[in-house]
């Protein structure tokens, strides 16, 4: 008799640090590190970002990302929020040195409010208590990845 089927996997895990374009090499907390990203702006009013993240050690906690843009007046214009590979990869399930591309897409607005320059930040928070993890050797809580002028 057949009760059903389990299928066990696991994700593929990468320890090979591919090709940045933009290195930050920024600790968030006290077992992640932000290796970098690539950003394409290309599409008007959208940008596509991927981050690369390496566990430092073995993350407990699983965080979650967040993603933000700010305007010239620091209002948060565009924004997404989700656990690495949109859940695929939360961060209590690292590994010591893996390697994790995480990729989002953001729409930006056209309006008044959206006026450039924008900033682009990133960071990571306990989503049980909303408090952000520390950037290593600052004072922030948010990393600014980069400005831009859509």
């Amino acid at each position: 008799m057949a009760l059903g089927s389990v299928e066990v996997g696991g994700r593929d895990r990468q320890f090979d640090t591919p090709d940045i374009p933009n290195t930050l090499n920024a600790t968030l907390g006290e077992s992640i590190q932000l290796r970098g990203y690539a950003l394409d702006d290309s599409t008007p009013n959208t940008l596509h970002l991927m981050l690369v993240w390496q566990a430092l050690d073995n993350p407990t906690t699983d965080y979650t990302v967040f993603v933000q843009v700010l305007n010239a007046a620091g209002q948060v214009i565009a924004q997404r929020d989700s656990q690495p590979q949109q859940g695929a990869a939360p961060t209590g399930s690292w590994a010591t040195n893996e390697i994790i591309l995480d990729t989002y897409t953001l729409d930006l607005p056209t309006t008044s409010e959206s006026a450039p320059p924008h900033e682009l930040i990133v960071g990571m928070y306990r989503p049980d208590t909303g408090e952000r993890l520390p950037i290593h050797g600052t004072a922030a809580n948010a990393l600014i990845v980069t400005t831009f002028s859509p």
